[in-house]
């Protein structure tokens, strides 16, 4: 998932004009890829603490 998101902030690094602006569009793909990217994360961490207390 991490690597799906550096290659979406990559696209869009290309797409922008040189002085770094955002489109409202890629702005709003931005956060979803982040969002998306915290919730893997958050349910990973759940996977293994679940797995901790199973085997205590």
């Amino acid at each position: 998932m991490l690597y799906l998101y550096r290659q979406h902030i990559n696209l869009f690094d290309k797409t922008n004009p040189p002085y770094g602006t955002q489109t409202a569009g890629s702005l709003i793909f931005e956060t979803i890829f982040k969002a998306i990217n915290q919730l893997d994360l958050l349910l990973i961490s759940l996977k293994f603490s679940m797995i901790y207390f199973a085997l205590i």
